[in-house]
């Protein structure tokens, strides 16, 4: 399912850019949305033919109402619990340009794009161990589901807590160089939607996971309250906050409310403590936080009079380089260090000592 993505990805940014260089206007993205959608879709049915997954001929079964309103039923919930991600994800500039005008969404559309590219990044752990968790919950493996879940949550959280401080440090001088400083605003705003993708991170793990499980009777309205609360917070104190108060708001919601449920969802699926799913499952991706944290306050503090491509160079090369370690030393969790290890080349050790080794 990557290769679809990525050959999509390329065909709807190529098509886009030819469109504009070529005067289409908007109805490029039209365009570069339609080529995306036929090789997304085109791309796994033949890896579904190929690889011998429909059934034969005669053996498709029959098509009866009860399983219709079944997966009818299905979709209706994955439609609510979309609906509600949008309200919880995209509704930010829907807020700014109502209370704060258009000229300040265009500074929230800028100056969250690397935000967004981001967050796609951070995803792709869990995006990518979907298909091998459905397998696990449709076996019965619940043993095993567990353990590979709970690895996938610490690596997200770990991955997003880099992310996050690499974005919340470096945001403001890649939008300087990217923008020629016509754009940007104020650092706690990065800082503060540095904070909320770790908890977007977790939270989608353990919501995500409802998905997969399909018990979604209950998470999509979670997701809709959550949303609803958003806007309405967000509509009374945007005006006197700006930015900071709306990243403030998108932090304290998900906190409340899909974070919390999915935390307690996940205890309650498997029978597990609070300390064991929001302690010890997160303890790795905290211990990179407490490194992280206070050397990228120092870089920022000690680049703050560099010009922005030095600065940019600097936290972006110390900070990568020490979540990187930090990553390896501390941010996976000891069974996924040990399984690591049994599975990459012997020739990849070395490289591997000051990070897994140590740490085993």
């Amino acid at each position: 399912m990557n290769y679809p993505q990525v050959a999509g990805f390329a065909a709807n940014y190529g098509l886009l850019w030819f469109g504009f260089s070529n005067g289409w206007g908007v109805v490029s993205m039209l365009w570069g949305q339609l080529a995306g959608v036929i090789i997304g879709t085109t791309y796994p049915i033949w890896a579904c033919h190929r690889l011998g997954i429909f059934p034969a001929a005669g053996c498709w079964g029959r098509v009866t109402w009860e399983r219709f309103r079944e997966l009818f039923g299905f979709g209706q919930d994955v439609f609510l619990f979309t609906l509600g991600g949008q309200l919880i994800n995209a509704s930010q500039i829907i807020v700014v340009t109502r209370f704060l005008g258009l000229d300040a969404a265009a500074t929230w559309s800028v100056c969250t794009r690397s935000y967004t590219v981001v967050t796609q990044l951070v995803w792709r752990v869990l995006d990518s161990a979907g298909a091998s968790l459905a397998e696990m919950a449709v076996r019965g493996e619940r043993q095993w589901l567990l353990h590979r879940f709970r690895q996938v949550t610490m690596l997200s959280a770990s991955v997003a807590v880099i992310a996050g401080v690499l974005f919340a440090s470096a945001n403001q001088p890649f939008l300087h160089i990217w923008t020629r400083g016509r754009f940007g605003w104020s650092p706690w705003t990065d800082v503060l939607l540095g904070l909320w993708l770790v908890l977007m991170a977790i939270q989608r793990c353990h919501c995500g996971l409802l998905g997969v499980l399909k018990q979604m009777r209950v998470v999509k309205y979670i997701y809709l309250l959550e949303g609803a609360v958003f806007l309405a917070a967000t509509a009374l104190i945007s005006r006197n906050g700006g930015f900071p108060a709306i990243a403030a708001s998108s932090v304290i919601c998900t906190a409340l409310f899909s974070y919390t449920f999915g935390i307690w969802r996940t205890k309650t699926e498997f029978r597990l403590s609070w300390s064991e799913v929001a302690g010890r499952w997160l303890a790795p991706a905290a211990k990179v936080a407490l490194i992280l944290g206070p050397l990228a306050a120092l870089l920022w503090l000690g680049t703050l009079e560099l010009r922005p491509l030095p600065a940019l160079a600097l936290r972006l090369g110390i900070l990568g380089t020490a979540g990187a370690w930090a990553l390896l030393r501390w941010g996976l969790g000891r069974e996924l260090q040990a399984e690591i290890l049994r599975r990459v080349p012997p020739a990849w050790h070395g490289m591997l000592r000051f990070g897994i080794d140590q740490a085993l």
